[in-house]
C-alpha cells in the first residue's frame, strides 16, 4: 500500500509540471534582406543576411516583448559569428561592449565592432517586415499582412520527461518484481 501510494504521488508531480511551456518567437525582416529572430524561452537571437552571420544571447531577450516597432537595448552576453565588409569576413571584436538595439524609428543596431580595433562599426539596418506569434496554443497560420516568419512554439516542459522516467522506473521495477516471486 505504501509503494502504490509513492507511486501515485510521482506519478501525480510529474504530471503537474508536464504541460507544455510557451516560447516566442519574433521574427524581423530587415531592409537590406536579413532576417532578425528572437526566442524568448531560449534568450537567443539571430541576424543572418548577405552580408552578416551572427548568433547572440542576452538573459533581457526573457523580457522581449516584440511589436511592430520594439524599442529598447539589451546587452549581449554573447556575439558570436561574423559580417562581410568589401568582401572579406570579420569576427566580432570582443573589446567593445555589444548590444541590439531598437531605435523608436524602426532601426536596428546590431552595436559592437567587427575586425581588430575600431575601424569597423555596428552594423545598421531597418525593420520593413514583422509577423506577430499567434496566441498561445493557437496553430493557426500568419495575420501579419504577408511578413513572414513569428510564431509561438510549443516546447516539453522538464516534468514530460520527468513523467517518462518514471514510466520508465515502473516497468523496471514491475519486472524485476516478476523475478523475484518467479
Amino acid at each position: 500500500m505504501k509503494k502504490s501510494s509513492i507511486a501515485a504521488g510521482c506519478v501525480a508531480a510529474a504530471l503537474t509540471f508536464s504541460a507544455p511551456a510557451s516560447a516566442s518567437v519574433f521574427t524581423y525582416n530587415q531592409n537590406n534582406g536579413a532576417v532578425l529572430t528572437i526566442n524568448t524561452a531560449t534568450r537567443t537571437g539571430t541576424l543572418i543576411g548577405a552580408d552578416i552571420n551572427t548568433t547572440f544571447t542576452s538573459p533581457d531577450f526573457a523580457n522581449f516583448t516584440g511589436g511592430r516597432n520594439p524599442t529598447g537595448s539589451f546587452n549581449l552576453a554573447t556575439l558570436d559569428g561574423y559580417r562581410l565588409i568589401n568582401g572579406q569576413r570579420f569576427p566580432d571584436n570582443t573589446s567593445h561592449p555589444q548590444r541590439l538595439i531598437f531605435g523608436s524609428n524602426g532601426s536596428t543596431n546590431l552595436w559592437s565592432f567587427w575586425g581588430t580595433g575600431s575601424q569597423f562599426g555596428d552594423y545598421i539596418t531597418r525593420i520593413i517586415g514583422y509577423t506577430p506569434p499567434p496566441p498561445v496554443g493557437s496553430t493557426g497560420g500568419s495575420t501579419g499582412g504577408g511578413s513572414t516568419g513569428g510564431g509561438s512554439t510549443d516546447i516539453p516542459a522538464p516534468g514530460m520527461l520527468a513523467l517518462f522516467g518514471i514510466g520508465a522506473a515502473a516497468v523496471a521495477f514491475r519486472r524485476r518484481r516478476k523475478k523475484a516471486i518467479a
